[in-house]
């Protein structure tokens, strides 16, 4: 989506299935990576990695100062087990192997350097439904499914 809007992309993805499909630049590892940037997104990601707290620091290099840091995770909120579908959904667990509560999401972040601010919910999707969709859950209220956290970088 940022390409189409004329912004310069670079991406990271240990698949090299996913790399070769991408229509940008997609590293194997972090550290192919060079330049800086002023946004990073991590959309379903952190809950995937071994250790995200090092990831989100060695990440804060590459942001320039006042830089936008947007992360997501599934809302793992109250999930004690797999006690429904919804719950499966949110630790995944053949997936997971992290569980993330807004507040948990916000620490991790703010712990790695990262201040939170207030911000609307970005989209991933030009699918117009979705985009309305996402942006009216977002204005009542987390949607129970996913947590979104905008950070800067001072």
């Amino acid at each position: 989506m940022c390409q189409r809007f004329g912004f310069e992309v670079v991406g990271v993805d240990r698949s090299e299935a996913r790399r070769g499909r991408s229509p940008v630049p997609i590293f194997g590892e972090l550290d192919d990576v060079t330049g800086q940037f002023h946004a990073i997104t991590l959309f379903e990601v952190l809950e995937h990695l071994d250790s995200p707290a090092s990831t989100l620091r060695e990440l804060s290099r590459f942001l320039v100062p006042g830089g936008l840091l947007i992360l997501e995770t599934p809302d793992c909120s109250g999930v004690t087990g797999i006690h429904s579908l919804s719950d499966y959904h949110k630790i995944h667990p053949l997936e997971h192997i992290n569980a993330f509560t807004h507040e948990t999401l916000k620490s991790i972040a703010q712990r790695a350097g990262f201040r939170c601010i207030a911000r609307g919910a970005a989209q991933v999707t030009a699918d117009l439904v979705r985009v309305i969709r996402t942006g009216a859950k977002h204005i009542l209220g987390r949607d129970g499914r996913s947590t979104q956290l905008y950070f800067v970088k001072d």
